[in-house]
């Protein structure tokens, strides 16, 4: 049990940032802004990698049980 909410906390994260860095690219604004894209692209990046990963360790767990 605790690793399936540990799983679905880092999804949930990954998300909540996606949708943050998208509404930066989108729109140019939010309570932050990033004025590099080059930086903002790696953000998006690696969180998007770090959801991917989330969800693969959510999944694999979900399939052995």
């Amino acid at each position: 049990m605790r690793k399936i909410l540990l799983s679905a906390t880092v999804v949930g994260m990954g998300l909540a940032w996606l949708w943050h860095f998208y509404q930066i690219l989108t729109s140019g604004k939010v309570y932050f802004y990033e004025p590099s894209m080059l930086i903002l692209w790696s953000e998006i990046t690696g969180i998007a990698i770090l959801t991917a990963f989330g969800l693969w360790s959510f999944i694999s767990f979900l399939r052995r049980k």
